[in-house]
């Protein structure tokens, strides 16, 4: 049964920490009191606002959604639902009695729902008067009591494949009901539409907002209802402001976030409005002048915002971000004052923050240069020691283009609003101005062989552009396509560029100087991701994708020379040796299973082949053909011998640590392209006090496998070597060396599987995949922490099937819409 109870977490504990699940929702109380936070745990937490030290737990049954303080803050409504179980249910919780006791839930009500999977589609909101809840499902909007929970009011429901969404409040003194909905629930870009509806007259209409009409009404929406006003995010990035009444744009498009905006709030007042933007800043605004007052305001542990809220007294602003870190900046000083992210260590050696995207060679050889869309530095690295000798501060990530002399370096901003510079590769000064004003995200950039031209591709663009000159007047070509072009070379002697297209147009052949296609390759199917590289002597051109692998085209007779073949995987990427007699390329079969491998351009024979636990996202090879520097999705950089395949960066010593820290980052990766049945896909763990009671679990059934084969077990030496097995035998059953029992070949490995994280399953299958035999699976034992065993009462069968023989496995479960992660902790002999 759902209840409030007082905890306060251990003196190490982090601040905020408590939730083992996405967090949802967040608000302070009118009071100051408490900043609250609603959990897909299925808990709302109360926390001291100063100290992120939490004060009291309300236990709901189902993920919270929504959260609604009423305007005195004597009362706190929420909303939680499952989908799957069709049910939604309201509750009402009475702040007037905040004793040792507890806080009394006045009102418990259960709904009928759907199990549409739309954002911001479960809402409530108090009334003015605090005498009334308006409550939000997917299909229907109802009116109850607040106090006695009764239903007043069906207010209105959707029909067909409209879902309401974002936005639900009271306004002109609790007289009319503001809502918003989509049309089309299916497509994700339909604009939305906002509703009036008259409790009196029990009319309803649409507000007509001006709006230019380039421009689409995206969530999220806040109301400010004591002003009647709204604001809403806009599709091309920013936000706008209108007056309800009028339905009039009180501001032109508040722009202060190189990304879109995900998150915005009104003060109490309703005298600033605040936003965060996908870019991971946040910005304060006058609302009646549109004018920023601070921001954006950015630091290295937060990430994407989704939720937003600001202090009563207006001197805190406090922010969620899609990994589910709460972080509190100081409005006076600026800075971030409490994060439950603990504090980043330095990253170790050849590691960014985030997936490589870029990487460039300086024409020496002795250096590298990298860049991503997640690191805020573009940094240069030492070829032989993998030390970082220098960076370039770039806000919001980049992707980077070396000039082949090696003297400009083109940065494009991989934010919807970013810009794109030519900086002083030794130096970083900007050779000013800019070469694109803000307002676009860059693919890619391409110097000409003489650096004297820049081919400029932007993301979802089907125009390219030619700047020619970069340091001298500057004159902007473009050519266009019928479709997206996703990538872009120049030729050995610049006389010729090919770029690629997303549709069946294939790869076209250009001239430099006319722009003329003089040769094009069509495609038989749209290919997402292409990617292409000019033979040194021009002469053969190499197109890599994820469809049909590497083939290579011969430009003089237009023939095709040599396939390789490549099965679907994550951005083939491939490029010719500077001697043109190889062909390098990433492969991958799944996230934890991939590498590069480099073949003969001539009849495409393999020479060797890496293997790594992450995805390669970028490749580049040294000017002199000895060297293949490798980007990986978790922002570690590795160095092979392009002859042999052998790593020679990170040395050997620094492998083991730097393993382990780049899976941690690659779990923190957001936005990335890889596959959705990856647990590295899950980004919830569980709190310090859940492991630490997970850890205790975990001694005593150590204990009990070790009891109950004690006396039995016979271990021989020569055959357990290695791992977890050589651990755990080598710890509880010392001295064991007499020769093995006849009876010993029908004991059973006992494997004690501890959970190490849980998060919401996205398309993953309800059937796990576990790497132990069928022999082995019949002894599994599931250790679930104590503040997560409700789960396992409501969960259906685990069904494993075996798929290979190893000493550790990972165990993905996915019931419900929950994905949990466990992991072998021990291994025992028993009969």
């Amino acid at each position: 049964m759902s209840h409030v109870s007082r905890s306060s977490p251990p003196d190490d504990s982090r601040p905020f920490e408590g939730h083992t699940d996405s967090i949802n929702a967040i608000g302070y109380s009118p009071d100051g009191q408490y900043l609250v936070t609603g959990s897909s745990d299925g808990t709302v937490c109360f926390w001291d606002p100063h100290t992120g030290t939490q004060r009291h737990q309300y236990m709901a049954a189902y993920p919270v959604l929504s959260l609604s303080f009423s305007l005195s803050g004597r009362q706190l409504a929420g909303i939680s639902a499952q989908e799957n179980l069709r049910v939604a249910r309201v509750f009402v919780l009475d702040l007037s009695n905040d004793t040792a006791h507890g806080m009394k839930a006045e009102v418990d009500i259960l709904y009928e729902s759907d199990n549409t999977q739309v954002e911001r589609s479960h809402m409530v909101t108090f009334s003015a008067d605090e005498r009334l809840v308006a409550v939000m499902l997917p299909t229907r909007i109802i009116l109850q009591h607040a106090r006695t929970g009764d239903e007043i009011m069906d207010v209105v429901r959707m029909e067909g494949n409209s879902r309401l969404e974002s936005l639900l409040a009271f306004i002109s003194d609790d007289n009319r009901l503001l809502y918003a909905y989509r049309d089309d629930l299916s497509d994700r870009n339909a604009p939305l539409k906002v509703h009036v509806f008259d409790l009196y007259t029990e009319t309803g209409m649409e507000l007509r907002l001006s709006l230019n009409p380039s421009l689409c009404l995206m969530p999220p929406i806040v109301c400010f209802p004591l002003a009647n006003t709204i604001a809403g995010t806009l599709s091309q990035g920013g936000f706008q402001i209108w007056d309800i009444d009028r339905g009039e744009i009180l501001h032109d498009p508040l722009l202060g976030h190189l990304d879109s905006t995900t998150s915005i709030c009104f003060s109490l007042d309703g005298k600033w409005i605040i936003d965060g933007s996908e870019a991971k800043t946040v910005c304060v605004w006058d609302t009646s002048t549109g004018k920023r007052l601070l921001g954006p305001l950015r630091h290295p542990s937060q990430h994407s915002l989704k939720v937003i809220a600001c202090s009563p007294l207006k001197d805190y602003i406090a922010c969620v971000d899609v990994l589910d870190g709460v972080h509190l900046w100081n409005i006076a000083s600026e800075k971030l004052v409490l994060s439950s992210v603990p504090k980043a260590n330095d990253n170790p050696p050849l590691t960014m923050t985030g997936i490589t995207e870029s990487l460039h060679w300086l024409p020496d050889g002795s250096r590298f240069i990298s860049s991503g869309p997640g690191d805020d530095h573009i940094c240069t690295w030492d070829a032989s020691t993998g030390k970082q000798v220098g960076k370039f501060l770039f806000h919001g990530g980049s992707r980077i283009g070396l000039s082949p002399n090696g003297e400009l370096l083109a940065v494009g901003s991989t934010r919807m609003l970013g810009t794109v510079t030519l900086l002083d590769a030794s130096t970083g000064e900007e050779h000013s101005p800019s070469l694109m004003e803000p307002g676009s995200a860059t693919r890619k950039l391409e110097f000409s062989p003489d650096s004297s031209t820049l081919a400029i591709l932007l993301s979802k663009s089907d125009t390219l552009r030619i700047m020619r000159d970069v340091l001298g007047k500057r004159k902007l070509d473009t050519a266009r396509s019928s479709s997206e072009i996703v990538d872009v070379v120049f030729s050995p002697d610049g006389d010729q560029f090919a770029y690629a297209t997303l549709s069946e147009g294939g790869v076209h052949i250009c001239d430099s100087h006319t722009l003329q296609v003089t040769f094009r390759v069509a495609a038989k199917e749209a290919l997402h991701n292409r990617f292409l590289s000019f033979s040194p002597d021009g002469v053969r051109l190499l197109e890599s994708c994820n469809e049909t692998g590497v083939t290579l085209w011969n430009l003089t007779t237009r023939e095709r020379l040599l396939g390789i073949p490549g099965g679907r995987g994550y951005k083939r990427q491939a490029a010719f040796s500077p001697d043109g007699r190889s062909v390098v390329r990433n492969w991958s079969v799944n996230a934890r299973d991939a590498g590069v491998e480099m073949f003969d351009a001539t009849n495409g024979k393999r020479s060797w082949r890496t293997q790594e636990k992450q995805l390669v996202t970028a490749l580049s090879i040294a000017p002199g053909g000895e060297r293949i520097v490798v980007g990986f999705i978790g922002g570690m950089l590795k160095v092979y011998d392009a002859g042999t395949g052998e790593a020679l960066l990170p040395k050997s010593n620094q492998d083991s640590s730097e393993e382990v820290s780049n899976e941690r980052q690659a779990r923190r990766v957001v936005g990335a392209d890889f596959d959705d049945d990856s647990i590295m896909n899950m980004p919830a763990t569980l709190s310090r006090p859940s492991r630490g009671r997970s850890e205790s679990d975990r001694r005593g059934m150590h204990q009990q496998a070790l009891n109950k084969g004690k006396g039995k077990q016979k271990v021989d030496n020569e055959e357990v070597k290695s791992g977890i097995v050589a651990r755990f035998t080598s710890r509880f059953s010392r001295g064991a060396s007499k020769p093995r029992e006849p009876n010993e070949a029908r004991r059973r490995w006992h494997r004690a599987i501890e959970l190490v994280s849980v998060g919401r399953a996205t398309n993953l299958p309800r059937e796990i995949e576990i790497s132990l035999s069928e022999e082995h699976a019949e002894n599994l034992t599931l250790m679930f922490p104590p503040d997560l065993r409700h789960h396992h009462r409501r969960m259906p069968p685990l069904h494993v099937r075996e798929v290979a023989r190893q000493e550790v496995a990972t165990i993905l479960w996915t019931p419900c819409d929950s994905a949990f992660v466990f992991r072998v902790v021990a291994t025992a002999l028993s009969d």
